[in-house]
């Protein structure tokens, strides 16, 4: 509803007028403010600050009596001063207590208002303080505490024995001038702090310029990364020094808390360094200062059992902990043989200089513990590489014992490969001060051992003092390997398979105390991890390679004992290419002979006498005389538990052996042992592969009788062979005026089928050259020579032309020779004038060599089908007129196909080469010199088939 414009007017009178009237007290209160500003200018004193504040207020506020009060810092329940008023009285009072309503401003921080005492004193919750005059009592009150910032530095109260004196606005203005009075106060507290700064300033510039000077000189040294034994040694004699200290130490905190270390130590004697090395933290000087992370400063130790139990008499001590943010690395101890006090800045310098400290400390360990993280990467990387490249175990330890060298205080670098199979080391290898030892190859490790508590219990195994911890372990024993010295500190680490076996023990050992620390024990775990995958791939390696090595000596062994056919031979053969794959120590082959199995073959040769001592009857106990009655293998991992074996004195070394049988067709021919010295050496695998050999002996060993029954049976044959072939060779040569011949057949060890015959025609006076080849070997060949050359041989004396006799000798042959079987014949006839005249069937063609070196072959013409192919043949003659000096050479295949060692043959063009020089010599003398141009040509290579030369040179009437 809308007023009516008169009511509106009216009412906006009023409003006009209420802001009149706050503006003039507005007015009002900013020129009270005003004048109390100016009042405070100048004053640098509390009192001098409420006397003026109290003359600018009164006529203010009218006030019976008013409380100026400043609080006390260092305590929160004391006015440090107050300026009580009452009427005509002003007292000025230091370090009185707060009374009910002031100190409840003072707490809540809110102003309070009071228009009658007498009606709200139950209201108020406490009991208001009375001051001034006893007789009057209050009964307007108000009073504002004086905030500056977030704190409370005074209180301003006014009273008056009037009621309802005060209201709001008063109590505003009044807030506004506390605040005023407070900056006033703060500022007065400032300039007095000024001057009392001001003057202790000067004292203190002199100690904190040196301070400052030791402090850089300080910060110089750290940061010069020295040493850290040797920094810390210069930063204590710097301290000292400044400080006027008889000495100073610094102890570093173990990893567990326990224990301070001594890390550096100055002005100390000898035997302080030498018995407090390690310090128990409970019960120690130190305790507070680590746990409570404060200094520790004592002025009196006349009486310290602590100094006195190490002969020590020092009688002032500084000590702070060394800290980074909330890490307390260590603490810094300063001591003075005098008694001092000692001063706050001492304190401060000391924790200054325990902060560097603490931050080289730390620097340091970060630094060494990047140069370990950087060394750690590249051990393992450097192990990676050598894993990688290296398949030999040997190999792979002497690259691991170099990586960890460069950061671990390690002297004895040692790893075992274990078998578990058979409980026994394979491989330990141990490298002290850059020597080699193998040690335990072979042999289960000894139950007391280190190693054995590793491999038992799966888990690393540290020692810091050898010699004094292994009593915490009773069952174990102290094993020295290598080196006539014992470790005092060892950590050995399990290499664990990936089906969670242990397959060895990775060791690192030191000749000094305390050398590996957890973060080696954690490194070396991850070195155990990479070397037993790489452990695990050479051992896969080695198996694929053994298993290789095992498929090429056996088939090398069957391809070996295919081609010998010695019995001798093949024993030799199968004990020499078993130790290629099983390594044994001695080895024998027993091969039955009626009911005895007598030894044949042993290995190695130098235990050859005990050849007739292993001889076994097959009624008596043994394992050998097992395995040929079961027919089967039998592996003993130790003889001294079998009850199989039994003791023989001459072979009392063995330890482990493994017997195989000798089957052939069904037969136990004899066993193969195979022996070691140490129990548990042979494996299942062994057993296998020990059985192909003995396989592949026993079907040689068979061959070879076979072989030698059969060679037996072929030597007759071949003899035979020999005499019907030299039989057919005439004992002399015809003689014919101005005709000279000679002729060679020298055989191959098995006779090739060469023959040859020269004769004379009685009525011609011709002489006749006949020289084959038949085909076959041995008797065979032998037979069809022999009928070839008698055949010939009457056909000659009944036909004059060569052609028509090899024509006949054909017809007659090829009835009557195997079919198949053939003979390559050449016949020539020479009579008295020089007339040749040559025919051929299949034989290579004669040479004549003219007077005057020229050569020429001499092909007659027809066909040349060797002889006993077809029937009916027209063989035909070639007619040659010969001149004196001329030569014929009539010569077998077995010549001109005689190869050396590269395969080559000598051929016609080495032939004909020698004929140009040559054919001038009588001909003996040129069979001669041809067969030993050949025989040199041929060099070692073993004459494969026969050659045979007829040579006719015709002389001078």
């Amino acid at each position: 509803m809308t007023l009516p414009v008169k009511d509106q007017i009216a009412e906006l009178q009023q409003e006009l007028e209420a802001l009149r009237i706050d503006r003039e007290r507005n007015l009002r209160a900013l020129d009270i403010i005003r004048n109390v500003s100016i009042a405070c200018l100048g004053r640098v004193s509390a009192r001098a600050i409420f006397e003026a504040i109290h003359r600018e207020l009164l006529p203010v506020f009218h006030y019976d009596a008013a409380y100026f009060a400043v609080c006390d810092p260092a305590n929160r329940e004391t006015f440090r001063a107050a300026l009580l008023v009452d009427e005509e009285s002003i007292e000025y009072l230091e370090n009185t207590s707060y009374g009910p309503l002031t100190g409840l401003m003072v707490r809540e921080r809110k102003p309070l208002l009071v228009q009658d005492m007498e009606q709200e004193r139950g209201s108020l919750g406490v009991e208001p303080e009375r001051f001034g005059n006893p007789q009057k009592r209050s009964r307007s009150w108000m009073g504002t505490p004086l905030i500056l910032g977030y704190e409370t530095v005074g209180v301003i109260s006014v009273q008056s024995y009037r009621p309802g004196i005060y209201d709001q606005d008063s109590l505003d203005l009044l807030q506004r001038i506390g605040n005023l009075l407070a900056v006033a106060l703060e500022n007065a507290a400032l300039v007095e702090q000024q001057r009392t700064l001001s003057d202790a300033l000067t004292e203190r510039i002199a100690a904190r310029t040196r301070e400052l000077e030791t402090l850089t000189a300080l910060a110089e040294e750290l940061a010069l990364q020295r040493p850290l034994d040797e920094l810390l040694n210069r930063a204590l004699a710097l301290l000292t020094e400044h400080l006027s200290m008889r000495g100073g130490a610094v102890r570093l905190l173990t990893p567990d808390r326990t224990e301070l270390t001594l890390a550096a130590a100055h002005g100390f004697p000898e035997e302080y360094s030498e018995r407090l090395v390690r310090l128990p933290v409970a019960g120690s000087l130190m305790h507070s200062v680590i746990e409570e992370r404060r200094p520790l400063i004592i002025d009196d130790l006349a009486h310290s059992s602590h100094w006195e139990r190490i002969g020590l008499n020092y009688r002032a001590l500084i000590a702070v902990p060394l800290q980074i943010g909330d890490q307390v690395l260590g603490t810094l101890l300063l001591v003075d043989d005098r008694q001092r006090v000692i001063q706050d800045q001492e304190i401060e310098f000391v924790r200054a200089v325990g902060h560097q400290i603490a931050i080289a400390i730390e620097n340091a360990r970060l630094f060494a513990e990047r140069e370990r993280q950087v060394a750690e990467l590249s051990a393992l990387s450097d192990i990676s590489h050598a894993a990688s490249t290296t398949l030999e175990l040997r190999t792979l330890l002497r690259h691991i014992a170099r990586a960890l060298a460069r950061f671990m205080r390690a002297d004895v670098f040692s790893v075992v490969v274990y078998d578990a199979e058979h409980d026994v080391i394979s491989d330990g290898l141990s490298i002290d001060d850059g020597e080699e030892h193998t040690f335990w190859q072979h042999q289960p490790p000894p139950p007391d051992s280190l190693t054995a508590w590793v491999l038992r219990h799966r888990r690393a195994l540290r020692f810091d003092n050898l010699i004094e911890e292994i009593g915490r372990f009773p069952e174990l024993s102290v094993h020295i390997i290598g080196a006539e010295r014992t470790a005092l500190s060892w950590l050995g680490m399990p290499l664990i398979g990936r089906e969670g076996q242990p397959i060895g023990v990775l060791m690192v050992q030191a000749y000094s105390p305390a050398a590996f620390d957890a973060r080696d024990e954690q490194f070396l775990a991850a070195v155990a991890r990479q070397v037993a995958l790489h452990v695990q791939n050479v051992m896969l390696f080695a198996a694929e390679q053994e298993a290789r090595r095992t498929a090429d000596t056996l088939r090398e062994v069957a391809r070996v004992l295919s081609a010998a056919f010695s019995s001798g031979e093949v024993l030799k053969v199968i004990l020499r290419e078993l130790k290629k794959v099983i390594p044994y120590d001695s080895a024998s082959i027993m091969l039955r002979e009626g009911r005895i199995l007598r030894a044949a073959a042993v290995a190695p040769e130098t235990i050859a006498t005990r050849l007739d001592a292993l001889n076994r009857p097959l009624d008596e106990p043994g394992a050998a005389v097992w395995v040929v009655k079961h027919k089967q293998p039998l592996l003993i991992d130790d003889i001294s538990t079998s009850s199989i074996w039994a003791p023989e004195p001459h072979i009392s070394e063995i330890r482990s052996w493994i017997g195989v049988p000798l089957v052939a067709r069904g037969d136990v021919l004899g066993v193969l042992n195979i022996d070691a010295n140490e129990r548990g050496r042979f494996t299942k695998r062994d057993v296998a592969v020990a059985q192909v050999f003995a396989d592949n002996a026993a079907v040689a060993i068979e061959n070879a009788r076979l072989y030698a029954e059969s060679i037996a049976r072929r030597e007759q044959e071949l003899e035979i062979a020999r005499r019907i072939q030299a039989n057919l060779f005439p004992r002399e040569l015809p003689r014919r005026q101005g005709i000279t011949l000679a002729a060679r057949c020298l055989p191959a060890r098995e006779v090739g089928g060469d023959f040859f015959d020269c004769f004379a025609l009685g009525e011609r006076k011709a002489v006749a050259v006949m020289i084959g080849d038949a085909s076959g070997k041995s008797v065979a060949g032998a037979l069809l020579m022999a009928m070839a050359r008698s055949v010939g041989r009457a056909e000659a004396i009944d036909h004059e032309e060569p052609a028509l006799v090899l024509r006949e000798t054909n017809r007659s042959m090829a009835h009557d020779v195997p079919r198949g079987t053939f003979v390559a014949l050449c016949y020539a006839t020479i009579d008295p004038a020089g007339r040749m005249a040559v025919a051929n069937a299949g034989q290579l063609t004669p040479v004549l060599v003219r007077a005057d070196g020229g050569i020429a072959y001499l092909y007659p013409p027809g066909p040349t089908l060797p002889l006993g192919i077809q029937p009916d043949m027209g063989y035909e003659a070639l007619t040659v007129d010969l001149a004196p000096g001329d030569t014929v050479l009539f010569f077998t295949d077995g010549l001109v196909e005689a190869h050396n060692a590269s395969g080559e043959l000598f051929g016609f063009e080495r032939l004909d080469a020698l004929l140009s020089t040559c054919a001038a010599l009588p001909p003996q003398a040129l069979i001669d010199r041809i067969i030993a141009e050949v025989q040199s040509f041929m060099g070692n290579v073993v004459q494969h088939d026969d050659m045979t030369l007829v040579v006719v040179q015709i002389g001078s009437d």
